[in-house]
């Protein structure tokens, strides 16, 4: 599970960027840096480790979560199940847009162009865990902070004390573009929404065998920063036990 810690991996080593303490603005988390979470990506599922010890490989290693409890447990599965992660989402008001997962092949790649990513970060702090639904559409990411890119949507729904399935309020961070045409140039932000306790996240346990999570998220009216535009983002997710805690990296279909 994510640890303050442990954010700044020695396997890409391209960005000093770190999220910063625990409960800053989720609007900042929205900006943590795309080598990141790739990194995530490849520590989650990198030979040689498990969570669940000998017991199975990493790939069958997912999370296991007792209504409740401030924490998951690592337990084996029968199967990977990540191809069947799901996010979707549609969005109305002062912006509108709509994805699914269904409609794009799930073709993993390790890389940050061209690519959506979306998953459940769990966040381990020492007395609770923060539960983090995330989405990104990049047509060029930066390995570095302040590297050239080019990003579309960008949002994080996140609850910072989280015990298992149940219903909870949560704050939401969206960012309807960046672009940076060389490194260090200004970057040329969108619309920028964020609300602190403007969600409904509720959160069932997702059945046998798969196991992990399913639910929904409805932000009925989240401001940006001046008040004068408003935007509802509504929608549902599947995250299979084997992919609780981690970033899916699919490829973009061509156009």
């Amino acid at each position: 599970m994510r640890a303050l810690t442990t954010l700044s991996l020695a396997l890409l080593s391209l960005s000093t960027f770190a999220v910063g303490c625990a409960d800053e603005a989720l609007e900042d988390r929205t900006a943590r840096d795309d080598a990141d979470l790739l990194s995530e990506q490849a520590d989650a599922k990198a030979d040689g480790y498990s969570a669940c010890g000998d017991t199975c490989g990493q790939a069958l290693c997912g999370v296991s979560w007792t209504p409740g409890k401030a924490y998951g447990s690592p337990s084996c599965y029968g199967d990977d199940s990540d191809a069947a992660t799901r996010l979707a989402f549609s969005m109305s008001g002062s912006e509108s847009a709509s994805f699914d997962t269904r409609n794009v092949p799930y073709q993993p790649v390790f890389r940050l162009d061209r690519v959506y990513m979306y998953g459940l970060d769990i966040w381990n702090f020492a007395t609770r865990s923060g539960f983090e639904l995330l989405f990104r559409d990049i047509t060029k990411g930066a390995f570095a902070l302040n590297g050239a890119h080019n990003k579309g949507i960008a949002f994080s729904v996140y609850t910072k004390t989280f015990t298992g399935p149940g219903e909870y309020t949560a704050e939401v961070g969206i960012t309807m573009s960046s672009e940076r045409t060389a490194f260090n140039a200004p970057a040329t932000v969108g619309n920028k929404y964020y609300t602190t306790d403007g969600c409904k996240l509720k959160v069932e346990a997702n059945p046998a065998p798969q196991g992990g999570f399913r639910g929904t998220f409805d932000c009925a009216n989240v401001p940006n920063k001046e008040r004068t535009r408003a935007i509802r983002l509504s929608g549902e997710f599947l995250i299979p036990a084997t992919a609780v805690d981690q970033t899916m990296i699919v490829a973009k279909p061509l156009q």
